[in-house]
């Protein structure tokens, strides 16, 4: 937004877009030119509160009901602003939602951060929907924000144009632990609704913001230089912490962010599901069943109503819980139970914020934690031990104080910090919706001061009064649109992350097992709107063919100046998405190496600008790294790259070998006498270049082969075995398609070749190896390219499909390796693998169905894809039939069938893709006496990580070294 603009407008917005709630709160910049805390004015929102009866509210429930169509009179949907609507936000929405939760979309904000799904498809209400159609999580929030500027509109505008609210300078607040994708959808939601002029700010800030406007005349009386506070925000969805520092500038005291948190998918949503596990538990006699999908959401909605009841003013004893019947059998008849308040308090209290030593941890690694509506919420729920580890990670020693460039503002914080393990903040605001029971605030800063106490001193922090949860981001977003326009205390520190990008090392950049070689790029604290320029170390860089630089970022190192060469433990980082590019440089395109220098921005919405500048001419190239892969995000998750120490070193002069190898065996130059190189020998002259087998070559050297092979794919052509040779290199070196740095624009290489076909078609071996080919990099193909594929095979594989003239016959190797491709096809659309499905089913039993068949029916109704969206899983209903006809077979390969079986049915959290808990007690029994059944029926009940060989036996062929399934 250009400062002329926002200089115009004459309303400066606050939006909380929350998880759980929404809400406005506005500056009249023309009555209150200045400012100031009476300035802030919430907006009532009108909207649904019954079947056509609007009131207005002072927030909007971020919840979206959409409509079939014939369950509400007509008209009942309609707003002053729009009619006949087929959906509802707002607290109509919300209560309607509870009764039909099957049309209810919920926690949006929250889905916009799951990388396990396409954020941008229509998925929402999760699971399985009839009647209507389902929206995006980026829908669904511009739907909220849409409702929002609507509502401004027809109560603000006046008429005018010039004041809509789309003509105003907004300020849009979000987690502070957003990362780089979730920000850019949160403003790609703020786009659909027209907003133009969005600036982002985060949370935890918008609430300090709204303190400091309180309290604005003697703010720095109360929280002098030297005062550290920690803001504890959690919300609906997240839980966001955040470090403040009071130092002495030069106007006197000024408020530095010092870190943020990372983002923990965790908080009042968590709490109600586990409120419900708690019913649940006791209304089927704490067994092993569970409620099915739909009941399960009313039952949740129930507990969050009871709950609110619970901890509200009135404060009854106890709340009837009560679900209506859906059939016969226990989970499917009538049940009751109550919550009461000892309940809510046992269950919340102990549960999400109990007691607990200082130096707990939060657990990590494959740990299930709830995943009810198929959000990968926090592993652990214990909200101290994630607040012990922030303050851990972020409790400044006295070696890496002497590297802060401000020391002498910070020294009166630093010095008063004597405790050896943990950062101890003084004061403390509280902010989110879970605060509301003021009970949960003692009990944060009774842990507090039990952690800091000390020869009979509590040390109990100062609670920064908040005075209503509901509005206080929404007021601070407010206040800080007056800070942009030159009016109240800013909070400086500019960016809370260092970034970093990652360089080959030399002999003078020395690196140990589990680091890198990074150069600082961007350093903590850097200011928006600041650009700088890295005159050294000098870079140099290629032209004219594919480069990547890896970014990775640090939320808690300190004092990394700008330039500087550093080695940084991997582990201690968060891996970026990684820029990929083509230096275009010349006319006649030829490879150069230049040198050049880096240059580095902070955007207004807090996110990294790079580019390239050449030194020796005016050539300047934009970076922009990837927040978006052209495949998908959710690949990227489940697939890793092992960390260096993990990978097998093989020297520079053995791959510029192999790499030659690869030229004189397909290259257009003949070889010379002593270096025959044939595509019957290219294979044993590569292992014998890199000192080992090919299983055993890094996923770094097969790229590298990879983008040799493709540099002049036309050499495949010189006969039939050049061209069965390159086919299965290509796909050998590319396998699995991603999880490697630029694999998409490799992968935009290889599609190139699809169209063209195999040249020497008549080959049996070339036309095989064709298949093995896409059958490896299937992984890497988006939706459109993988139908492709299936038209293409669907003619042979599904009867019924019209067959398509052939110069050949597909011999019964072909037939198998086209099954296996169709298999790797995770991104096809459902109704196309139910239909691949119904195919493979009618062979189950018979010595066809139970090898290749079971294999392809595992990989097509997996519960859990290797990297498909979890959006593209077979519904639990079709599942449930192929099983049922499996176990009525007789298993001629029983331990194999097993395998695939379990794969189909195994656990994941989510009660959407989980099967029946009564038909996974069938498939345990028929695992009875196998050789690894007691290990396949753990894989039923719980959430268990593949072995290596598994993961090989589900992919169809052992990964490359340094790649694994993600946990």
């Amino acid at each position: 937004m250009k400062q002329s603009t926002r200089e115009r407008s004459r309303y400066v917005i606050g939006i909380d877009l929350g998880t759980t709630n929404s809400a406005i709160a506005y500056i009249d910049t023309r009555k209150h030119p200045t400012g100031g805390v009476d300035a802030i004015q919430p907006l009532a929102i009108p909207q649904l509160i019954a079947e056509g009866k609007i009131a207005e509210r002072q927030g909007l429930p971020s919840f979206l009901y959409l409509s079939s169509g014939h369950e509400l009179p007509a008209g009942s949907l309609d707003l002053p602003w729009a009619d006949k609507r087929d959906f509802a936000v707002g607290e109509f929405a919300c209560m309607q939602g509870a009764k039909v939760p099957g049309r209810l979309v919920s926690s949006a904000k929250s889905w916009l951060c799951h990388t396990g799904v396409d954020r941008k498809a229509p998925i929402l209400p999760w699971g399985e929907v009839e009647e209507i159609p389902k929206r995006s999580p980026v829908e669904a929030s511009a739907l909220y924000l849409k409702h929002m500027r609507d509502a401004w509109n027809q109560a603000m505008a006046g008429g005018d144009p010039a004041n809509r609210f789309e003509e105003q300078e907004l300020i849009l607040t979000v987690p502070a632990s957003f990362d780089e994708v979730a920000r850019e959808l949160t403003l790609e939601a703020a786009t659909k609704a027209d907003l133009v002029h969005v600036t982002l700010l985060e949370e935890p800030q918008a609430a300090f913001y709204s303190w400091i406007a309180r309290y604005e005349a003697d703010w720095d009386k109360m929280i002098g230089p030297g005062t550290v506070i920690l803001i504890c925000d959690i919300g609906g969805g997240t839980t966001d912490f955040t470090l403040i520092c009071v130092k002495e500038g030069q106007g006197g005291p000024v408020p530095e962010r010092m870190a943020v948190g990372e983002h923990l998918l965790l908080g009042g949503d968590n709490m109600d599901l586990a409120l419900a596990r708690l019913v649940e538990s006791r209304m089927l006699g704490n067994s092993d069943k569970r409620l099915d999908s739909l009941r399960w959401h009313i039952l949740t909605s129930l507990c969050r109503s009871a709950k609110e009841k619970l901890l509200g003013d009135g404060r009854p004893q106890g709340v009837p819980i009560s679900l209506p019947g859906r059939g016969r059998g226990i989970v499917a008849g009538a049940l009751s139970d109550s919550l009461s308040l000892e309940d809510v308090q046992d269950t919340i209290i102990n549960g999400f914020f109990p007691y607990i030593q200082r130096d707990e941890m939060p657990v990590r690694g494959n740990v299930l934690g709830i995943q009810e509506w198929g959000l990968p919420f926090a592993p652990d729920p214990v909200i101290p031990r994630h607040l012990a580890a922030f303050l851990k990670k972020h409790r400044t020693r006295k070696s890496e104080a002497s590297q802060i460039e401000d020391l002498p503002a910070r020294l009166p914080a630093l010095e008063r910090q004597t405790d050896t393990l943990l950062l101890r903040p003084d004061a403390i605001l509280f902010n989110g919706g879970v605060f509301t029971p003021s009970i949960l605030e003692e009990r944060v800063v009774e842990i507090l001061s039990g952690w800091f106490s000390k020869d009979g001193d509590p040390r109990r922090p100062v609670v920064l009064d908040n005075d209503l949860f509901t509005l206080a981001v929404a007021r601070g977003a407010a206040y800080y649109g007056m800070v942009r326009r030159g009016r109240g205390v800013r909070i400086v520190g500019g960016s809370p992350r260092s970034y970093y990008v990652r360089f080959v090392p030399t002999d003078m950049t020395k690196e140990e097992p589990g680091q890198i070689s990074a150069v600082c790029v961007m350093p903590r604290g850097m200011e928006e709107g600041e650009e700088v320029e890295i005159e050294f170390p000098v870079f140099k860089v290629l032209t004219n063919q594919p480069v990547s630089f890896s970014l990775y970022s640090s939320n808690s190192r300190t004092g990394d100046q700008l330039g500087k060469v550093l080695a940084l433990f991997e582990d201690s980082l968060f891996q970026l998405p990684p820029i990929y590019t083509v230096l275009r440089f010349g006319k006649k395109g030829v490879v150069r190496k230049i040198p050049v220098c880096l240059c580095a921005r902070l955007t207004e919405i807090g996110t990294l600008e790079l580019s390239c500048h050449s030194r020796e001419t005016d050539h300047r190239w934009r970076l922009q790294f990837k927040v978006r892969p052209d495949v998908s995000e959710g690949t990227e998750g489940k697939i890793r790259s092992r960390g260096k120490s993990e990978e097998v070193s093989i020297s520079e002069k053995s791959i510029v070998r192999a790499l030659k190898t690869l030229t004189v065996a397909f290259g257009a130059e003949k070889p010379h006498s002593d270096n025959q190189v044939t595509p019957a020998t290219v294979m044993k002259v590569l292992r014998n270049d890199l000192g080992m087998n090919k299983e055993n070559w890094p996923v770094p050297v097969l790229r590298r082969l990879s983008d040799q092979l493709l540099r002049k794919p036309e050499h495949q052509k010189k006969n039939a075995r050049h061209e069965e040779r390159w086919l299965n290199l290509a796909g050998f070196c590319l396998r699995p398609g991603y999880g490697h740095t630029g694999d998409d624009y490799r992968m935009r290489q290889i599609w190139k070749l699809y169209h063209t076909g195999v040249i020497f078609s008549r080959d049996k071996q070339c036309r095989l190896e064709w298949w093995i080919l896409w059958r490896r990099v299937a992984g890497g193909l988006n939706q459109s390219q993988q139908m492709t594929l299936f038209r293409d095979l669907s003619p042979v594989l599904l009867p019924g499909k019209k067959k398509e003239t052939k110069q050949h016959r597909v011999s019964p190797p072909e037939r198998t390796e086209m099954w296996r491709t169709t298999a790797n096809l995770e991104r096809l659309p459902v109704d196309i693998k139910e239909e691949i499905g119904k195919t493979l089913i009618k062979h189950i039993g018979t010595s066809r169905g139970e090898g290749l068949n079971m294999w392809v029916l595992s990989r097509i109704g997996s519960r859990i894809p290797l990297y498909g969206h979890l959006n593209a899983v077979v519904p639990v209903k079709t599942i449930t039939g192929w099983i049922k006809q499996i176990l009525e077979t007789e298993w001629r390969k029983p331990n194999q069938t097993a395998f695939y079986l379990v794969h189909m049915a195994c656990f994941t959290g989510d009660r959407e893709r989980d099967l029946d808990v009564n038909l996974r007690d069938r498939i345990k029994e028929r695992l009875w006496g196998l050789g690894d059944g007691e290990r396949l029926a753990e894989r039923l009940y719980e959430v268990v990580s593949l072995s290596a060989s598994e993961q090989g036996c589900v992919f169809g062929e052992g990964l490359p070294e340094g790649l694994h399934l993600a946990e």
